[in-house]
């Protein structure tokens, strides 16, 4: 009788673990297929494609509605998941209506702060996931830009200069992280060439950093200018990729 009841309770382990790996797949499945919707509604709006940015919207609604389903139960515990979905829900829709009234730099605004909540979800609950690790490196990467970006060597501020000098190694560390990540292709629907330029691109944004840093060394402010800004285009392209941009024809 005892083996019986033990192998019922085996069983039924089983089952409840192989029901809470087909939730998890599920669950990250439809945090990819937001993301695919939703990074070209932040890119489009950035390059100011109003009409294409349009066109993505209802299936970045759609994909968000998509994904608060398939949530797993232990995050809608306690107010965390509540005011995240509250802030991501009145983000989207105000995008919606700036996108349709046609002031695309406030829809990219309001749409930046997506990712950075969904990460702080993820991250809550020990999801790693890739696309978390590079909206990491946005932060100090963007301040780093936005010191440089413009200026002539007259223009660089010691103030600049500074700013630069302070984000740099935040910036280097975060892109290490990035480096060290093992990522499946197939999980975050990447084809073969887009797995191939990832892997370039993250070697190519670490060369760029060394870069910087040794412009910092030198004290060459024209350098400075041209590597701090240089460090964005790459991110930006591998950004990109986890988004498909199909969906905005």
């Amino acid at each position: 009788m005892l083996r019986v009841i033990w192998l019922l309770m085996a069983g039924l382990v089983l089952v409840l673990a192989t029901v809470g790996c087909q939730r998890q797949a599920e669950t990250w499945d439809a945090m990819v297929a937001f993301d695919q919707a939703y990074i070209p509604a932040l890119a489009l709006t950035s390059q100011q494609q109003g009409e294409q940015a349009r066109a993505v919207m209802p299936r970045v609604m759609t994909r968000w509605q998509d994904l608060q389903q398939q949530i797993p139960a232990p995050w809608t515990r306690g107010e965390a998941w509540a005011h995240a979905t509250t802030e991501v829900t009145t983000r989207l829709q105000r995008a919606d209506t700036l996108i349709a009234d046609g002031h695309l730099n406030e829809a990219h605004d309001a749409l930046e702060g997506v990712r950075d909540v969904l990460m702080a979800q993820r991250r809550a609950h020990d999801i790693d996931y890739f696309v978390d690790r590079l909206t990491a490196f946005h932060e100090p990467m963007e301040a780093i830009v936005l010191a440089a970006k413009g200026k002539s060597p007259a223009m660089l501020t010691d103030a600049d200069l500074a700013t630069i000098r302070q984000q740099l190694p935040d910036a280097q560390a975060r892109w290490h992280a990035v480096e060290m990540a093992r990522i499946d292709p197939e999980r975050y629907r990447l084809s073969a060439e887009q797995a191939n330029q990832l892997k370039t691109g993250i070697t190519q944004e670490a060369t760029a950093l060394q870069a910087l840093q040794a412009a910092l060394d030198r004290g060459d402010r024209q350098r400075i200018i041209q590597t701090a800004v240089a460090i964005k285009p790459v991110f930006s392209q591998l950004f990109m990729l986890f988004g498909d941009f199909t969906l905005a024809k």
